[in-house]
């Protein structure tokens, strides 16, 4: 995945703001998504760890299939819990997950560590020991993509509705699932 990827003729800028602010407009930039039927994708950038869990909130809420991601911890600043928790409980819940870190199921920093056993057991986890320069990424159901661009600050293009960028990230999430070792 490359920043190429991440450019688009409909853009919406999201600059530094409060979070709540940050927050409702994320919720109305998926609800419009949704509502077209993502005939056109909703671009914008998210900045810190903040911006980052309400991005992956609310693809989390949105996710009716299919949540996967490609990270370095699963880092509880992040990844929320309950957001999880809340989406394995759905009929047909799929999340696959690629961690970087050996220590993922294990980092109290790790939002897996936190994890009951039972809701463990419902999630696919990967490890990899891959090029650090690859880039992080979150992707629901085939039609919504968080892609970092910094790993260190959470940095972030989101797109929402762009089944063909999404596609292609899912692509390329299982050819790095091959190449790792899953976890028990």
């Amino acid at each position: 995945m490359t920043h190429a990827h991440c450019h688009a003729q409909h853009r919406v800028d999201v600059e530094p703001m409060d979070i709540e602010l940050f927050r409702r407009s994320v919720k109305e930039l998926m609800r419009e998504s949704l509502d077209d039927g993502a005939l056109k994708p909703r671009v914008f950038g998210n900045k810190g760890p903040q911006h980052a869990r309400i991005v992956i909130d609310e693809m989390l809420a949105n996710t009716s299939r299919e949540f996967v991601t490609f990270c370095g911890l699963m880092s509880a600043d992040v990844y929320s819990e309950q957001s999880i928790l809340s989406f394995l409980r759905r009929p047909g819940a799929i999340m696959r997950v690629i961690v970087e870190s050996s220590e993922a199921l294990k980092s109290p920093d790790s939002v897996l560590s936190r994890l009951p056993k039972d809701a463990l057991s419902k999630i696919e986890i990967y490890y990899g020991n891959f090029d650090h320069k690859a880039l992080h990424f979150s992707v629901c159901d085939a039609r919504d993509v968080r892609l970092e661009t910094d790993s260190k600050t959470r940095e972030a293009i989101v797109r929402f509705g762009d089944s063909k960028f999404a596609r292609e990230a899912v692509n390329h999430f299982s050819n790095l699932a091959k190449s790792g070792e899953k976890l028990e």
